[in-house]
């Protein structure tokens, strides 16, 4: 590299990352973000009234022994103050969480159980809400887009529980909860797509699916399901303007889910969150879908509270990764939940950064 190309590769790279990114930097923040996290667990369960970061951090509606079966592991539960709430008040393991750096709000949900299939579909039914304040959401509050990040079976054990068919045309009845005085769902398979012809296991599938509620007269319901990730293509059908509701609600927030709920849709969330904040991940030869006053549906959500712990070090106070993981974290527990996958957003993000921008990631 020539002097003269010096400055100009220097402003394709994150000014707000240490140059050279150290293994040491990394494990800094990985051990402060750790600390906090630790923090947050030891505020989850009822009982902590006296201290200011149990409202904060209070699960009591995941924890409740009634709610128990319908956590896919025991000790991962939705924040009472971000989980998302349905009008049929059944518990659903699924958060509100917003972008810090892309500012979009999006859903972090556990892959479905069978005995969940049902509650987990109603969420695209009904109109739903980031913000606990309004009890009657508008009526274009609803959301039409899954991202599923693992596959159904992973090493021989159960990740995720197909609740669609598998063959085009095909439909599925699920029946509600106990107690839950809804009526069933129908899911019907009207398309799926592969990028590969030729046999074996596919990248991705992308699957379009006909919700309604049984023997329900009004208009069916169309739901994406995107199994694994690409962001471009992520956006562009969450922006479709084809669907029914695309001029009420031109771009709802995304529903990503992988077993848990919180660590590859966490890590996906994050490098979402910093892709938008950056213009990085509009799909290509889409317009932006400016809200009009066509507009029905209002995703603006309750202001989220400043973190108990308060900021973080001085010397992480400025990466943009290090927070929008605390931030994530502040909503959904353990999000970005593993060393691996907080060091794979410190890879990936600065080279998609210099690739997109002409420069040489190595």
């Amino acid at each position: 590299m020539s002097q003269s190309e010096a400055p100009e590769m220097a402003a394709k790279y994150p000014s707000w990352l240490p140059r050279p990114l150290t293994g040491g930097y990394i494990q800094k923040v990985e051990t402060e973000l750790y600390r906090r996290e630790i923090q947050r667990r030891k505020h989850h369960a009822p009982g902590m009234t006296s201290t200011p970061q149990f409202t904060t951090y209070c699960s009591s509606v995941g924890l409740d022994p009634d709610n128990a079966r319908a956590n896919r592991y025991i000790d991962i539960y939705p924040y009472d103050k971000s989980r998302l709430l349905l009008p049929s008040g059944a518990y659903l393991n699924a958060s509100w969480v917003k972008e810090r750096a892309g500012g979009k709000w999006m859903v972090a949900t556990q892959a479905p159980l069978e005995r969940t299939a049902h509650t987990f579909l109603s969420m695209f039914l009904e109109p739903v809400t980031p913000s606990h304040s309004i009890k009657s959401p508008p009526a274009a509050n609803r959301l039409r887009t899954i991202v599923q990040l693992t596959p159904n079976i992973e090493g021989n054990t159960a990740k995720a529980f197909q609740y669609f068919p598998k063959r085009v045309g095909e439909e599925m009845i699920w029946t509600p909860p106990n107690q839950i005085l809804v009526p069933p769902i129908k899911v019907k398979l009207l398309q799926m797509s592969r990028p590969e012809d030729g046999g074996g296991d596919s990248s991705w599938i992308h699957s379009v699916l006909e919700l309604s509620y049984e023997d329900d007269q009004s208009p069916k319901h169309l739901v994406r399901h995107i199994h694994y990730l690409f962001m471009q293509f992520v956006e562009a059908c969450n922006q479709d303007t084809s669907h029914i509701d695309a001029s009420k609600n031109p771009d709802p927030p995304i529903v990503v889910g992988c077993s848990a709920g919180v660590g590859r849709t966490g890590t996906f969330i994050a490098l979402a969150s910093l892709l938008r904040y950056h213009n990085l991940n509009r799909p290509i030869n889409l317009p932006v879908q400016e809200k009009t006053d066509a507009s029905e549906a209002d995703w603006s959500g309750d202001p989220l509270p400043e973190s108990p712990f308060g900021p973080l070090p001085q010397e992480i106070q400025n990466d943009l990764i290090a927070l929008e993981v605390d931030y994530l974290r502040d909503q959904r527990p353990l999000m970005v939940q593993s060393r691996e996958q907080l060091r794979f957003l410190y890879q990936v993000f600065p080279a998609v950064m210099q690739l997109e921008r002409g420069g040489d990631s190595n």
